[in-house]
């Protein structure tokens, strides 16, 4: 049920593939929340507890024909309320697009609208030439001692940022490195950070689904003094030359719908929508 759509059950192949990344990040199914009737299940709820203090809560959806939108929201609640609040977790739920009854709900239970989420997919027709460095700029990878230069990058690139603007100043940085260490597969490799004159210019993240044969952007992101000078798609560019380096097949992402530049950087280089979630968060504890 969590990981069907539209209130109808995935399929076994979907089901064995989040078994397999539910083994490889320790998911204690012992959590799993369910509303039942005396004849069916109605809702369920499993939350994915991250490095940095976060928490997705995987939930099932409504049914476009007998909406479940009060029992999801029943179990979201008693799963939040086994969350630890010290410290302070964000908790995420991610719904489909359309379903308002259950966002209602759930807004209900103290949760806030946080974006609507649109993923972005790009299979590229011929590899991609690795594009170069602008002069003057040096680009490192994420090691123990460039950990600074990555924490000022971060930090850096939220200013003005359009992205999720909701979650700024929310979490500190080391938590949020964490959280973007834990998405995915890590590498170290992957980890670029662009540097002019001791100063940091941007970041980008990517990290490799071996299963799906996926390369995730998790995340761009330019200093204010940086943006406009063509950075954004200096690391496009570099992300799908690494895609094809290591042999993986699609580029993805998440984008907030209202980050306009970003969408029309990534449209530029031919991303194409392929779905949405509506995304709202809670904060547990202070």
């Amino acid at each position: 049920m969590i990981l069907g759509q539209t209130g109808r059950p995935a399929d076994d192949a979907t089901v064995r593939d989040f078994l397999y990344f539910a083994n490889q990040r320790s998911v204690d199914f012992a959590q799993l929340y369910v509303a039942a009737a005396p004849s069916k299940l109605l809702a369920g709820c499993l939350p994915i507890h991250s490095p940095g203090h976060t928490v997705l809560l995987m939930t099932s959806s409504a049914s476009a024909h007998k909406p479940a939108d009060t029992a999801i929201a029943r179990c979201i609640q008693a799963v939040c309320e086994t969350i630890n609040p010290h410290p302070q977790q964000i908790a995420q739920v991610l719904l489909e697009s359309h379903d308002h009854r259950t966002a209602d709900a759930i807004r209900n239970i103290g949760f806030t609208d946080l974006a609507d989420l649109i993923y972005l997919q790009r299979v590229p027709a011929s590899p991609p030439a690795a594009p170069p460095t602008p002069d003057g700029c040096v680009l490192i990878n994420y090691s123990p001692e460039s950990h600074a230069h990555f924490a000022r990058g971060i930090l850096a690139s939220y200013e003005q940022s359009l992205d999720c603007p909701l979650l700024h100043g929310q979490r500190n940085i080391e938590d949020i490195i964490a959280g973007h260490q834990a998405s995915g597969e890590f590498d170290p490799s992957l980890w670029f950070c662009m540097i002019e004159n001791d100063i940091e210019l941007g970041i980008l993240i990517l990290s490799p689904l071996q299963t799906h044969l996926t390369m995730e952007l998790v995340y761009i992101g330019l200093s204010p003094h940086a943006r406009g000078r063509g950075l954004g798609d200096y690391f496009v560019k570099l992300a799908l030359n690494q895609m094809v380096i290591h042999e993986l097949r699609v580029l993805t992402l998440a984008v907030d719908a209202d980050n306009a530049p970003a969408l029309h950087l990534y449209h530029r280089h031919g991303l194409a929508e392929v779905h949405r979630r509506h995304a709202m968060i809670q904060l547990i504890g202070q």
